[in-house]
């Protein structure tokens, strides 16, 4: 199984693009921070994040550059081909889900509509005052 959670700082605001075929691609950096033993000065790790579809949508409009986040994801190490002709290797945590701390944050949440998703809005439910169950 690969699976990582990484607790950390956005270390910039997400950038956002879309593939050739119109998927939304959303790429970020977080940092976390550790030491190896009480005494030692703090050490940095920089994570290279990208996540796609509407997640990459919402991420892109919600989250910013200094906020704490959770990525929850698996990690992937690419091979590539540079310009000169050598290979090159970039690691990178491919998103599932991402959100704000709520340990350091305070958030409202909402969800886009479903037309906002690329299918029919569904009906509106009924008039009613009373809150609904978990």
């Amino acid at each position: 199984m690969n699976n990582i959670t990484i607790i950390g700082n956005m270390g910039k605001d997400p950038e956002l693009a879309y593939n050739s075929a119109g998927t939304a691609v959303c790429k970020f950096t977080v940092s976390t921070h550790h030491k190896k033993n009480r005494d030692a000065a703090e050490d940095t790790t920089w994570h290279n994040v990208v996540c796609f579809g509407q997640i990459a949508e919402n991420v892109a409009e919600t989250m910013g550059k200094g906020q704490r986040v959770i990525v929850i994801g698996r990690f992937e190490k690419r091979q590539y081909q540079k310009k000169d002709g050598t290979t090159a290797y970039a690691d990178s945590v491919v998103a599932d889900d991402i959100g704000p701390n709520l340990r350091f944050h305070t958030c409202e949440v909402s969800r886009p509509s479903r037309d906002a998703r690329g299918a029919e809005s569904a009906p509106a439910g009924p008039d009613t005052d009373e809150e609904e169950p978990f």
